[in-house]
């Protein structure tokens, strides 16, 4: 199991396989996401590379979503 949070959740760590700490906190007055989002995309983006069928499943996914018009297209 990976855990992937900032410093608030420190004292999970050791019920994890893995812990990364992302931390949140910036010098201005607002959070910035953008570490554990990109990295969360990073890992999405190599599973999708290395996992059997997942080009195929992301396709009918957005397939289904252009049949449900769930997307805007503008």
């Amino acid at each position: 199991m990976l855990l992937l949070a900032d410093s608030s959740l420190r004292h999970l760590a050791g019920s994890v396989t893995w812990w990364i700490e992302c931390p949140i906190s910036t010098r201005g007055a607002f959070d910035s996401m953008v570490a554990p989002v990109s990295l969360v995309a990073a890992i999405s983006d190599r599973v999708h590379e290395v996992l059997d069928g997942a080009p195929a499943r992301v396709d009918a996914i957005d397939d289904r979503y252009a049949l449900l018009r769930e997307i805007d297209e503008r």
